[in-house]
């Protein structure tokens, strides 16, 4: 009995372990004996579903609208316009006005224009080389029948010599004026007066006093101005100097 027990335990035990081999090889093997059921296996435990939270959303912002400004308008200036010139008219062959001879303005007589000098005048005489002076004036007397009369007083020490009496030049005039020619006049001797186109001169020659006179200048109806030189008629001595009247 007890050999037998040990077999069949033998017998059990290679059993066993030729189904662990098996299973081990992935074969299967008919047992001879049916083998005690194994045990239903445990259910499985369901894992419990975990709720995975869904990934928040997340708010992308949009991006804020850019205010793209829009372009300042250019205010572009029109062309001027271009004064187009109008074509020239043809010229027309009109005569030309045939010029008039405008006559020129009639001038004032020899009459008219003597009588602006008539009337008084005062005024001096400088000797400018040895300083001396005095007051000189003029009377002009003039007529219709184209004569006159002037006369000069100069007063001081004149030509370095004495006060000499009023000078009287008898005279006729025209439309160019007058020239005055006389010998011997008592104080200057040979003289010679122009007047005309506003300037007027006097040259005189005294052998006897030793003096000899030259005088240029102008005159208009306001002024009578002059320069003058008197000396010795041979040039051993001279001297120069002014002379003016105007209207007192």
């Amino acid at each position: 009995m007890k050999v037998n027990r040990v077999v069949s335990i033998s017998i059990s035990a290679a059993l066993f372990i030729t189904l662990l081999t098996l299973a081990a090889c992935g074969g299967s093997s008919t047992p001879t004996e049916p083998a005690a059921a194994a045990p239903p296996p445990a259910p499985e435990a369901k894992t419990a579903p975990t709720d995975t939270p869904a990934p928040a959303p997340t708010d992308t912002p949009e991006p804020a609208p850019t205010d793209t400004p829009e372009p300042a308008p250019t205010d572009t200036p029109e062309p001027s316009p271009t004064d187009t010139p109008e074509p020239a008219a043809e010229p027309t062959d009109t005569p030309l006005p045939s010029p008039t001879d405008t006559p020129e303005p009639a001038s004032a007589s020899p009459y008219d224009a003597a009588m602006k000098m008539a009337g008084s005048w005062v005024g001096e005489w400088n000797n400018l080389t040895f300083g001396s002076s005095g007051s000189t004036t003029a009377e002009i007397d003039v007529r219709e029948d184209g004569t006159a009369t002037i006369t000069f007083d100069l007063n001081g020490n004149v030509f370095g010599l004495f006060d000499p009496p009023p000078i009287t030049f008898e005279i006729s005039f025209d439309a160019d004026g007058l020239t005055y020619e006389q010998e011997g006049h008592p104080l200057l001797g040979d003289l010679t007066l122009t007047v005309g186109d506003g300037a007027w001169s006097l040259v005189t020659v005294a052998e006897s006093a030793g003096i000899a006179l030259g005088v240029e200048g102008t005159l208009s109806p306001e002024s009578i101005e002059s320069t003058y030189t008197v000396g010795a008629p041979d040039g051993s001595w001279s001297a120069d100097g002014t002379f003016e009247l105007h209207r007192p």
